[in-house]
């Protein structure tokens, strides 16, 4: 169904303008003038905190549209630390392996709730069954490094 994609969406671009306005409000400004950096392209200051919004939207989204279970509470527990985690990364420039510590710890919120990694396809055909002690540190890992 492409209902709850179309929520979504709606809910992303109404909360934006509010997000801009918030980060504008707490100073979670990217300023090229006051830092030069490869990643910086633009020439003027622009409003950080973009993932609060989309946070919002998902997190709507996810309460109107899906019954709530503890996977569905583990997810979006994690990914309240990684929102947290980045909009203070975007006010104060986190150390990145800081950061890394932090997603590999929202990562394990899910996967302490069941969710892992219990197999992957096999290209040439079939499927490979993963044992525990490789299907929980792969599923921290694929869910920690999906941020970058």
């Amino acid at each position: 169904m492409l209902i709850p994609l179309i929520v979504a969406t709606l809910i992303s671009f109404l909360v934006t303008p509010f997000v801009i306005s918030f980060s504008w409000k707490l100073g979670l400004i990217d300023d090229p003038s006051k830092y030069s950096h490869p990643k910086v392209l633009h020439t003027h200051p622009i409003p950080r905190g973009g993932g609060l919004a989309i946070f919002i939207s998902i997190f709507i989204s996810t309460i109107l549209f899906l019954k709530p279970d503890i996977h569905i509470i583990a997810i979006l527990f994690g990914s309240l630390i990684i929102l947290v985690m980045g909009l203070l990364d975007d006010k104060y420039n986190l150390n990145p392996y800081l950061r890394l510590i932090v997603q590999f710890i929202a990562a394990s919120i899910p996967v302490l709730s069941g969710i892992s990694v219990t197999f992957i396809t096999n290209p040439v055909g079939g499927v490979i069954n993963l044992p525990v002690w490789i299907a929980v540190p792969a599923a921290i890992l694929w869910i920690g490094l999906l941020r970058h």
